[in-house]
């Protein structure tokens, strides 16, 4: 089995705060309302990022109108958003070679099965990582699944639902390539 070591990950709500942090700098003076609407945050949410940002140092909030506040961002702000910039970068990094190093066992495996053709299932980051590792196989990408994105394009492949599962040859499998199925992917 191969699964992805998230102990140095950063957690969901560490990568929020991050995105309040760059958000607020690009446009210190935008409302929470604002802000939760560009972030696809929820507005409850954002007021708990900022209220702790506000009572950490990180921001201070000065009163530009009645309704608006402009936030900037103080010393140890800029110290705390470059120490999870960094974090986050070093676990993007990590996790592009656990897939790709994931893949290419994956691809050998079924190439020595006598599997010829692929579909990724499921479109993401995750999905180009599979296929940057695919080009250098001699597997060849059968077709790219998501019920959500059929009819869009992928690299090249125009992306079909589900349907088209049926029609599968016996040398060809399906892989998940959702985000998510990486940390559980079984190569036997």
């Amino acid at each position: 089995m191969y699964f992805l070591d998230d102990r140095n990950a950063l957690d969901s709500s560490e990568i929020k705060i991050l995105r309040v942090f760059e958000a607020l700098e690009d446009n210190p003076s935008q409302t929470q309302r604002e802000l939760s609407q560009r972030l696809n945050i929820s507005l409850g949410l954002i007021n708990l990022f900022i209220n702790r940002l506000l009572r950490k140092g990180y921001f201070k909030a000065d009163l530009i109108s009645k309704k608006r506040i402009q936030y900037s961002l103080t010393p140890e702000g800029k110290a705390e958003k470059t120490r999870l910039a960094y974090l986050y970068n070093n676990y993007s990094i990590e996790f592009y070679k656990k897939a790709r190093a994931t893949f290419k066992a994956l691809f050998a495996k079924l190439i020595e099965q006598g599997v010829n053709g692929v579909y990724f299932r499921g479109v993401s980051e995750l999905t180009e990582i599979a296929y940057i590792v695919l080009l250098d196989s001699t597997l060849e990408l059968a077709g790219v699944i998501d019920d959500k994105k059929a009819g869009k394009i992928f690299i090249k492949y125009k992306i079909m639902d589900s349907s088209v599962l049926d029609k599968i040859k016996e040398n060809e499998v399906v892989i998940d390539t959702q985000m998510d199925s990486l940390h559980s992917m079984d190569i036997k």
